[in-house]
């Protein structure tokens, strides 16, 4: 509860007896009520008086419906120096600054005692320069002064660091330093000066936060901040708490390059390139470019044994399930050439056969003994009903280039010169030939692509 004065504070009360004094507000517009000056939960020194009974204290300010004024310790009253037991009516309660106060700072140079302010096993200090010693009262902390000797800092929360010779020893909360001290951190081309603060829960807990002092060896970009531990009375490791600024700045230029590649990030750094500038190895997100295989944003990933002559590249699309590949050999590169998928499988592998094709009776347009090709890129089917001649059996041929032939099946059959019908079904690969030779036809039939 930090002590508080202000300037025209003053209000109005109703408030009887000896209790917390009730605020009724600003005595007019000039004035500020306690709450504003000085602000709930602080505490300020206040005069209460009815015109001729009077009390001058220190209270607390406490905020509520309406704000009270708690009385804790009377200076001075018009009944000994003690507590007023108000009758009714008006009163004015203001902020004042007790001449009790003043004197005590004008003269706290010239004694020992303790100021009634200061309450016992608290910091307290005293100077000469009266005036330099502000305070903040509730919480009994003086500021330290030069010439000040009454109840001192310990070296380690003073004006330097304490100086040690074995970090083991600094155990205490505040700021230690050593040069060539046992059990300091170890960092290779570091300086022997390290200093540094102590965290101590008690002599079994401590926690020591460490940085290197000197310059001298690691240069000022590169200073070391290093930590340990003690835990249950044993000491653990020190262990590197912050990089060097010449570690952070070697790792940002790694970071830097392998980011080019997505190795170090979750992106990849979009590039307005041709990929035939793209040497080294990692994977890559280029913008539309002539020498890719399409004209579209898309992710490269590249392959490299060396980066002049041999080189792999596959190329996805952003927006489609397509995949494309090249590779370079004696520094050139090959045509792109595309995956096969379940997306595209159509556009390099026809259908098999019967899909996308329809039966169609051609007895009318076939005769024995004549040429047909199949002219497309997909087999086909033929069915002819035939029957064999006097002399033989009715034959279905097969060429690839109708100059070889080959008897794949009898239409029709010959039984010691009696004829007789017959079927086959025959499939014709792509760009082949076919005929059916000897004896009649009764139905041909044939697949064609819809």
């Amino acid at each position: 509860m930090p002590f508080e004065l202000a300037d025209r504070v003053h209000e109005t009360t109703t408030t009887t007896g000896v209790g917390s004094i009730s605020l009724g507000g600003a005595a007019n517009a000039s004035k500020v009520t306690f709450l504003r000056g000085i602000g709930a939960g602080n505490t300020t020194c206040y005069c209460m008086t009815d015109g001729s009974a009077f009390e001058v204290g220190i209270g607390t300010v406490n905020a509520g419906s309406p704000p009270t004024l708690a009385r804790n310790t009377v200076l001075a009253s018009s009944n000994n120096n003690n507590l007023v037991n108000w009758a009714s009516g008006a009163k004015a309660v203001f902020g004042v600054a007790p001449a009790a106060l003043l004197m005590l700072l004008a003269k706290s140079g010239a004694g020992t005692s303790r100021p009634w302010y200061a309450a016992a096993g608290t910091i307290w200090t005293r100077s000469s320069d009266w005036a330099a010693l502000l305070f903040d009262g509730q919480q009994d902390r003086r500021l330290l002064q030069a010439g000040d000797v009454e109840n001192a800092l310990p070296a380690r929360l003073g004006r330097v660091c304490q100086t040690i010779t074995d970090w083991n020893d600094a155990l205490e909360n505040g700021d230690y330093m050593g040069n060539n001290a046992a059990n300091s951190p170890v960092e290779s081309g570091s300086a022997t000066w390290w200093m540094g603060s102590v965290e101590a829960h008690n002599s079994n807990y401590v926690t020591q936060t460490v940085h290197a002092f000197s310059t001298a060896n690691e240069g000022a970009s590169n200073t070391y901040l290093w930590r340990r531990d003690k835990q249950n009375g044993v000491w653990q490791p020190w262990y590197k708490l912050q990089w060097s600024q010449v570690e952070q700045d070697a790792r940002y230029a790694l970071n830097s390059h392998l980011a080019q590649f997505g190795i170090a990030t979750n992106t990849v750094t979009l590039r307005n390139a041709s990929p035939n500038t793209l040497t080294n190895g990692g994977s890559y997100y280029l913008a539309p470019h002539a020498d890719l295989p399409m004209q579209a944003y898309g992710y490269l990933h590249t392959e490299a044994a060396d980066v002049t002559n041999h080189r792999k590249q596959e190329f996805t699309p952003q927006h489609a399930n397509r995949t494309f590949m090249r590779r370079m050999a004696s520094n050139i590169w090959s045509p792109w050439t595309e995956y096969i998928t379940t997306d595209n499988i159509g556009n390099y592998a026809p259908p098999g056969l019967g899909i996308g094709q329809t039966w169609q009776d051609v007895t009318a347009q076939r005769q024995i003994n004549t040429t047909y090709q199949n002219p497309t890129n997909r087999s086909m089917q033929v069915a002819v009903m035939g029957r064999g001649s006097s002399t033989g059996a009715q034959a279905f041929k097969v060429s690839p280039d109708n100059s070889v032939w080959t008897t794949v099946g009898n239409a029709g059959g010959n039984n010691i010169g009696n004829s007789y019908n017959g079927n086959v079904n025959v499939i014709i690969p792509p760009r082949h030939y076919y005929r059916v030779e000897g004896g009649g036809i009764f139905y041909w039939a044939e697949t064609i692509n819809v």
